[in-house]
């Protein structure tokens, strides 16, 4: 039979291996914690980032269809469509470059990313404001004022 000093070293070495084993799925569980968590944050950057090329899409849309309708509730529906979706890629613009914990985006701290709303040759951040002050001042405008082949029209058609 096993004297007792052979127990203990068994005991030990089977304690320590398992003291082991738990730590090292712990280190486990959390870096996969922390890798699921980073995996949502470049997915919801991406979702909201796509959303703003099919707001643009819209906005362009909605601006020909104001630009082509002079009356009645036809218009005033385009206007007011025209308006909610210019205010949700405003919103999501912001929330792109400043984060939003509801929309699960963090801020904006690439340099090169930075570079790429702010600096040129790119500047999406003045381009997106102009494509946005744009479609404002259509949406806003009295009925009659921009035609289908206003430059402003067709400024904000081929952005």
């Amino acid at each position: 039979m096993a004297d007792s000093s052979t127990i203990r070293r068994f005991t030990f070495r089977y304690v320590a291996v398992l003291t082991v084993l738990g730590v090292l799925a712990a280190i486990n569980y959390f870096t996969f914690e922390v890798l699921i968590a980073n995996q949502e944050t470049s997915a919801s950057v991406l979702n909201v980032a796509g959303r703003q090329r099919m707001l643009s899409e819209r906005i362009a849309r909605q601006v020909d269809h104001v630009a082509q309708n002079t009356l009645g509730t036809d218009l005033k529906r385009h206007r007011e469509m025209l308006s909610e979706t210019i205010s949700l890629m405003e919103r999501s613009h912001e929330a792109l470059i400043n984060g939003s914990p509801e929309m699960n985006l963090p801020s904006l701290e690439s340099a090169s990313i930075r570079g790429m709303y702010f600096k040129p040759p790119f500047e999406l951040d003045r381009k997106l404001r102009t494509f946005l002050a744009d479609a404002k001042a259509i949406a806003g405008a009295a009925v009659g004022t921009f035609g289908v082949d206003d430059p402003l029209i067709r400024r904000i058609s081929e952005a």
